[in-house]
């Protein structure tokens, strides 16, 4: 558990924090099903395939977090425009299967707005300068 101080309301946010990044996961998770489905593979084994990286995920979040509190969105295993690409691909594979395009549209969006405000040479979690609205596409 974690104790965030005495504002209760700060624990409704972290709460909200932490469920915003649940059933957005959530979403990857099933649309990554689809594909599976799509493509012949056995979900069963995408669940393994995501749960064993759970916990370089968490890794991987933990270190954006750092970056984010730190302002320093330096890239280190990917930028943005090689996040980007990827996401483009996975649309295009949506499109090319039959499958639903929403939720790797969405992503891929915001992805492509921080390509549009100059971020692709940064980390992707340079793309909470959008959030914050302290750059514009």
């Amino acid at each position: 558990m974690t104790h965030v101080g005495a504002d209760v309301g700060a624990a409704s946010a972290l709460d909200f924090a932490f469920l915003t990044y649940f059933f957005s996961g959530l979403m990857g998770f099933y649309h990554g099903a689809r594909i599976c489905e799509a493509e012949g593979l056995r979900v069963e084994d995408y669940g393994q395939l995501v749960l064993g990286s759970a916990t370089a995920l968490g890794a991987m979040v933990a270190t954006d977090a750092s970056s984010i509190q730190a302002e320093n969105y330096a890239a280190s295993d990917a930028t943005l425009e090689i996040c980007a690409r990827s996401l483009d691909l996975i649309v295009r594979h949506a499109d090319t299967t039959g499958l639903d395009r929403q939720v790797p549209q969405a992503i891929a969006a915001f992805f492509n707005r921080g390509r549009a405000a100059g971020l692709g040479h940064e980390g992707p979690a340079a793309l909470v300068k959008l959030l914050r609205g302290s750059v514009t596409s």
